[in-house]
């Protein structure tokens, strides 16, 4: 409860000490809109003459001169944390990107879509709490906020699932370079994880925190033998979080650390069977990624004997061998997944069935 009432004070004598300032905030933040509205529509000029990266060093420059004369506002308002973050985005993910035009206009893509972001979060988190004349502050609830401030998040995350990667026919691929797409997305799910801390209601949000903490620490050890494992999972494990932003049960944190079995639950991955050939890699998405202490695996030969290993986060967690029609083979696993990858050793073996026990 004083963590509440606190915050709400809080927000009160942010609000109240920025609508008295001698430059109100939404007259610095519709100055500032307009700035970048200005080198937006430059940086178009240059793309549509072919000029990528002119247009990128608008965009970028345009971030930099936005972050300047922001000292006075000490309360740090939600536009400008965007717009500093964006500015170390598009540094560290300027200095990822090749130089090829296809993974250049990636990166275009994304920086277009990141000055939408700010404008969005200027326009409906500060400005109508910020604006003088209409008193915002006086009506601002902390649920109302608190939602808003959810969303703010979350799309940090989903603008770079949108501008490095796109779906098609149910299979993901990068558009860009993959090291694009993971310095983004260990970014801006660090960002995403300590907004959420900052919610006075955060604990219902505890177990996207994780999953987003967890993200980076994975992309930062980044154990996959490829590039297309590597961005497939990562890419599922971020899209897990944003598209299901809703609040965690709130028996969550019990769940979290028990690993007693009367929290398990066993889920089938596979509507049929599966080929997998000698020398091949396949992947399977989890629905729902989540803590997964063991795979039950039913699988056979094809007409010789084969053998595969099951991996998961980069790490190998069993070899099978399959002479023939056998038994279901148990994987024991212990680790928050959101796909398993299946790497042939030798010969073709079916799969016939995956079996899920998670917490």
């Amino acid at each position: 409860m004083k963590k509440i009432v606190f915050f709400i004070t809080l927000v009160f004598l942010t609000f109240s000490q920025a609508a008295h300032s001698e430059e109100n905030f939404d007259i610095w933040c519709k100055d500032k809109l307009t700035q970048l509205q200005k080198a937006k529509s430059q940086a178009l000029m240059f793309y549509l003459s072919n000029d990528i990266q002119g247009s990128i060093n608008l965009l970028e420059e345009g971030l930099k001169v936005a972050t300047e004369n922001t000292q006075k506002f000490q309360s740090l308002p939600l536009t400008i944390k965007a717009i500093k973050r964006g500015a170390d985005i598009a540094t560290s993910v300027k200095l990822a990107t090749s130089t090829d035009k296809n993974h250049l206009r990636a990166l275009n893509y994304f920086l277009n879509a990141y000055y939408e972001f700010i404008i969005e979060v200027a326009n409906n988190l500060d400005i109508p709490f910020f604006e003088n004349t209409r008193c915002g502050y006086c009506r601002a609830t902390t649920e109302k906020f608190e939602r808003l401030f959810t969303r703010f998040a979350f799309k940090q995350v989903q603008m770079i699932l949108d501008a490095f990667a796109i779906n098609h026919g149910g299979m993901v691929y990068p558009k860009g370079s993959v090291n694009t797409f993971t310095t983004g997305l260990k970014m801006t799910s660090l960002n995403a994880a300590a907004d959420l801390k900052e919610s006075i209601l955060a604990q219902f949000y505890s177990c996207k925190i994780i999953a987003l903490e967890e993200l980076a620490t994975d992309i930062e050890t980044n154990r996959y033998p490829n590039e297309a494992l590597a961005f497939r999972s990562f890419y599922a494990q971020a899209a897990e979080v944003v598209n299901n932003s809703w609040r965690c049960p709130s028996d969550f944190s019990s769940r979290h650390d028990n690993t007693n079995d009367d929290y398990t639950t066993t889920v089938s991955l596979l509507s049929r069977s599966i080929i997998l050939e000698a020398g091949t890699t396949k992947s399977i998405l989890i629905p729902n990624p989540s803590y997964v202490k063991k795979l039950i695996i039913t699988a056979e030969g094809v007409r010789n004997d084969a053998k595969f290993e099951v991996m998961i986060n980069g790490d190998i967690k069993g070899s099978i061998y399959v002479p023939g029609r056998d038994p279901s083979y148990i994987v024991t696993v212990e680790d928050y997944a959101s796909s398993i990858e299946l790497i042939s050793q030798f010969g073709k073996a079916k799969i016939n069935q995956i079996m899920v026990v998670r917490q």
